[in-house]
This record gives C-alpha cells, structure tokens and sequence, in this order.
C-alpha cells in the first residue's frame, strides 16, 4: 500500500473511533504543565518572586554552618555535662537543726515504714532490742 493512504486511513480512525478502555486519546494528553493540576503545591513563582523562601544566596554554606553550628558530638547529652549557673538542687544536704535535708533512720531508735513514715520507738520497744527480747 501507498504511505499516503495508509497515513489517511490512520487519521480518519483517530478521527471516528474512541479509544478501548483504560486509554487516553491523544488529544487528551497534556503536553505543558500549565495544563495539569497543582495538586502538590508545587512552587509556581519564579526565583526573584518567592514569599517564604530562600535563596541560595540567603542561606549557609558547609563552612559558615560549621562554624556557626555546634557539631552532634558537642551538644552535652546529660545535665552533669553543664555549667549548674542557676544553683538547682543537684543532692539533699544532711539535715541539721538550722538546715532541712535527709536523715538516715538508724532502725534502732529511729525507724522507718515501708510507707516512707518515720518514728521513735517506744522505750519498751528499744529496751527488747538492747537486752533481746520482751521485757
């Protein structure tokens, strides 16, 4: 056959028959993004009409960063590693009869629940610890 003609029956079945299934026709499909949908957000302005963005110009290089940023290995990873400037609690101090602070029941004269309840024990009860035994 001709190349003509089997050009002409080619464009008159384009012309008369829709596509079979799941396919677009031609025409149908864009051929510039202007004709798609920015469904992403895309950016759409060019460079010198950004809102909310950066230029290259505007932001660090690996040396200006370096030596503005601290490394991973520099940030102090426990409270021990920092100056306490702020003079927090950093213990209890022994208690005193002018300081409050932690005491260490002796568990003879002085004892202690399991509910964190401290206690003098009686003189019957300290006199059965010392000579063992009820009184």
């Amino acid at each position: 056959m001709d190349r003509d003609i089997v050009a002409a029956i080619r464009d008159w079945c384009k012309t008369r028959f829709q596509p079979i299934g799941n396919y677009a026709a031609q025409s149908d499909i864009p051929k510039q993004t202007s004709q798609l949908t920015n469904d992403s957000g895309y950016v759409t302005n060019d460079a010198e009409n950004l809102t909310n963005y950066y230029k290259k110009s505007e932001t660090y290089n690996r040396s200006a960063a370096d030596e503005r940023f601290a490394e991973k290995t520099e940030i102090p990873a426990n409270t021990s590693d920092l100056n306490n400037d702020t003079g927090y609690l950093t213990g209890v101090p022994v208690a005193t009869e002018s300081i409050l602070g932690g005491v260490k029941p002796d568990g003879t004269t002085i004892k202690i629940d399991a509910d964190g309840t401290i206690h003098a024990v009686t003189s019957k009860e300290l006199a059965e610890s010392i000579l063992g035994g009820e009184s």
